[in-house]
């Protein structure tokens, strides 16, 4: 009775009155008010940074693409009883990208792969930001130079658990880095470090086989997790290459680069505002580092099965072991700071290992494992062994690196459930150079030595001379 003579309106007039409506304000209907603000808020217009790392901005991004991180023979039987459907730990699967730029010269930083978000990944990155990168050119065959180490001022990242914990708090405050948070669910709060997200996916993953697509049923009939081929340490090389040697040297349309390339905009902001002083090696070892509480005994200390020493160590020790704390830069583990638990004093140790003192702290286990493994029946390593293990490792990989898994990839736990089945393998060092002499006589000749004395009629020749003169007579009476 109500709807009688009503006339509903045409699809036309519907499509015109929709037509009326903005894209926005479409969005926000259908999406929600945070999804649209996070999606469509405006952009800033601000030259946020004008000295290099004086800003530096961190994101992380659940990369498109699977690896395959397992590492082993791909032919191998399966037991069709026993086989699971499911995939085991390890295999295919996608990856995380931490990510660190400059935002005064839109310079990469930093860039890790990790399975998951966590601090350590974090810590990792910041420790690459802040120190030189030759090593990765060199391993990755870069041809153009990656951005030098800087301290950082300012560093601004989103609420992500990787990057919002007092771990990473208290590394950043303690090397005088200021840390802004940006708000939930406003991207453009962060846009510097996300923007390259994008173009990575259309520029790099795109070309690689295990591309999943921008977003679901993007590539009907395809199927990524197949097509598999890439590892994480082939990945590392892919986007090491494409930050260091395309990324650096393209053209910028961003806020105050006016399509300069960031390797330019590094020159002109170093020429005419400089940098923040790099960080010194005890700043990273303290603030960035490791650290663990250990004992120390009559040969220093052992930090993950890694012997350090030094003759300052040894006084300290002073015969009694002591509970020290223990600060290693997993980048440089050619040295450690020791300090006592209830002082102030600062104590410098070097590495024993000297044939691995230029590798990372994940090489060092990797590399003293091999060596125990290659001699399982005597439970000590010595220094030729690390040397034929090393030299097997680089004959493998090229550059003593495990040829699957990229650096900084495992978490600091598993690390130390490496080590720990490396604490009952002793350490012998090299005694080649026990059998010395004093500096400066070793041109010199043996001189026989003569024991004289005197009798009343004059001296007396030593005791091959007179076998029978086995003691001197008294003076009686004085010569002079």
């Amino acid at each position: 009775e109500g709807l009688r003579g009503v006339r509903h309106p045409s699809i036309t007039t519907v499509r015109n009155w929709i037509a009326k409506f903005s894209h926005v304000a479409m969005e926000i209907g259908r999406n929600g008010l945070r999804y649209s603000k996070n999606k469509h808020a405006g952009g800033a217009t601000d030259v946020r940074a004008l000295m290099y790392g004086e800003r530096a901005a961190t994101d992380q991004a659940y990369l498109s693409i699977f690896v395959d991180a397992n590492g082993e023979v791909k032919a191998r039987e399966i037991d069709p009883e026993k086989a699971s459907k499911e995939l085991g730990p390890k295999e295919v699967m996608r990856v995380w990208l931490h990510f660190m730029l400059d935002v005064a010269t839109r310079m990469p930083l930093a860039w890790i792969l990790s399975e998951s978000p966590h601090s350590d990944q974090t810590q990792a990155l910041l420790r690459m930001a802040t120190r030189d990168k030759t090593k990765e050119k060199m391993r990755h065959r870069c041809k153009q130079d990656p951005a030098p180490a800087a301290a950082l001022l300012l560093t601004t990242a989103d609420n992500g658990v990787a990057t919002r914990n007092g771990k990473t708090y208290s590394s950043q405050i303690g090397t005088g880095t200021m840390v802004q948070t940006g708000r939930t669910y406003h991207s453009n709060d962060n846009g510097p470090a996300e923007r390259p997200f994008g173009r990575l996916q259309w520029d790099v993953l795109n070309f690689e086989a295990g591309y999943v697509g921008s977003g679901p049923g993007e590539m009907p009939g395809y199927d990524p997790k197949a097509a598999t081929r890439l590892t994480p340490n082939d990945l590392q090389g892919i986007l090491t290459r494409y930050f260091v040697d395309e990324y650096s040297h393209t053209p910028h349309k961003g806020i105050g680069m006016y399509e300069a390339t960031p390797a330019e905009k590094l020159e002109q902001v170093k020429a005419q505002y400089g940098g923040i002083k790099p960080l010194s090696p005890e700043e990273r070892r303290l603030h960035l580092g490791i650290k663990k509480i250990v004992t120390t005994h009559s040969e220093g200390i052992h930090f993950m099965g890694i012997p350090f020493n030094s003759s300052a160590l040894l006084a300290f020790h002073d015969g009694k072991p002591k509970k020290v704390r223990v600060y290693v830069d997993p980048d440089f583990m050619h040295k450690v700071i020791v300090t006592p638990l209830r002082s102030t004093k600062i104590i410098e140790a070097d590495n024993t290992l000297t044939a691995l003192k230029d590798l990372t702290l994940e090489e060092t286990l990797a590399v003293m494992k091999a060596a125990a493994t290659a001699n399982p029946e005597k439970r000590e390593i010595n220094n030729r062994m690390l040397r034929d293990a090393r030299a097997a490792r680089a004959k493998l990989s090229g550059f003593y690196v495990d040829p699957n898994l990229p650096e900084s990839y495992l978490r600091l736990a598993e690390l130390e459930k490496q080590a720990e089945g490396l604490t009952q393998i002793g350490y012998v060092p090299d005694r080649s150079f026990t059998n010395t002499v004093m500096p400066g006589s070793i041109t010199k000749r043996p001189t026989k030595k003569t024991i004289t004395g005197h009798t009343d009629s004059g001296p007396v020749a030593d005791k091959k001379a007179s076998k029978t003169d086995t003691k001197y007579p008294k003076i009686k009476e004085q010569k002079f």
